[in-house]
């Protein structure tokens, strides 16, 4: 009895601990966050002073700083990520930033989750589980139309911030490296049972071709609308 008692007693103070550990987590992540869009920002200014200053003729100049300007506008509204050939390095560290940040998010709501269970504080257990899956819900950064060019159809792609595509919690995944974004879920009787879409993004980031391993082929569009958000 006396070891019992001893146990719920220290393990009050640990559910208080990961209280302190989580509240720290969440300052960080939110400053992490600000920091890593004011830096996107500061990419979008930056790419069109360049432009601005290059040598390109007068109106592919203001063809790119209006696609810069639409793109930053998209972001700053509505979260949508930015494609074109310019914004994407800026997005890439952008993208590894964010993920990283909820990673360390999430393990932080997982040990105060843990120690209040660890403590028989369900009530308080239930509510911070409730607190991360908000804090933490997946947003929606991209709507790409897709039409098949050796198949008959069309279907939408909807990418999530926690690199999820078609539903948020789904198994199928996506990731962008050097222009392409690969997008891969489980599906029987193809390669390493698992269907993989290879997207290669033309430079205005709007427009891509799709190859697929079922040796499916097609092309798509961004169809980015703020009311389907």
């Amino acid at each position: 009895m006396r070891l019992f008692a001893l146990l719920v007693v220290l393990a009050v103070p640990h559910a208080a601990a990961a209280d302190e550990q989580l509240d720290k987590a969440q300052t960080a992540y939110t400053q992490a966050i600000e920091k890593a869009e004011k830096a996107l920002a500061a990419a979008f200014e930056k790419n069109t002073d360049l432009i601005r200053q290059s040598s390109k003729k007068a109106e592919e100049k203001q063809k790119l700083i209006e696609q810069l300007k639409a793109e930053k506008t998209a972001f700053e509204q509505h979260g949508w990520y930015p494609w074109s050939a310019l914004s994407r390095p800026a997005l890439v560290e952008f993208i590894r930033t964010r993920l990283a940040a909820e990673k360390a998010l999430a393990e932080a709501f997982d040990k105060v989750i843990d120690a209040h269970t660890k403590a028989k504080e369900d009530t308080q257990a239930a509510a911070v589980l409730k607190l991360k899956k908000d804090a933490l819900a997946p947003k929606l950064v991209a709507r790409w139309e897709i039409t098949g060019v050796t198949w008959t159809g069309k279907w939408v792609a909807y990418l999530y911030s926690n690199g999820r595509y078609t539903e948020p919690d789904g198994t199928a995944v996506w990731s962008y490296d050097r222009g392409v974004i690969l997008l891969s879920q489980p599906e029987k009787g193809l390669p390493n049972n698992t269907k993989v879409l290879k997207w290669t993004l033309k430079d205005t980031g709007t427009e891509l071709d799709e190859v697929g391993n079922n040796n499916s082929k097609s092309v798509g569009k961004l169809v980015n609308l703020a009311e389907k958000k």
